[in-house]
């Protein structure tokens, strides 16, 4: 069972007015990142976490 469309609405407006990038990031800009990292030239990135939370957590 979905919820009404203005429940979801308002929801998706919640969680975009908490991030501090003040929208959602794409699906293009995660795939960006996971092949930069995942080039064989990266020899010095190592046991890192990368955050794609539109910087929820450093705030």
């Amino acid at each position: 069972m979905c919820a009404p469309k203005e429940v979801l609405d308002a929801a998706r407006a919640q969680i975009i007015a908490s991030l501090p990038l003040g929208r959602i990031g794409s699906s293009e800009e995660v795939a960006h990142w996971i092949v930069q990292i995942a080039d064989p030239s990266v020899t010095g990135l190592t046991g890192q976490v990368l955050g794609v939370d539109g910087g929820l957590v450093a705030t």
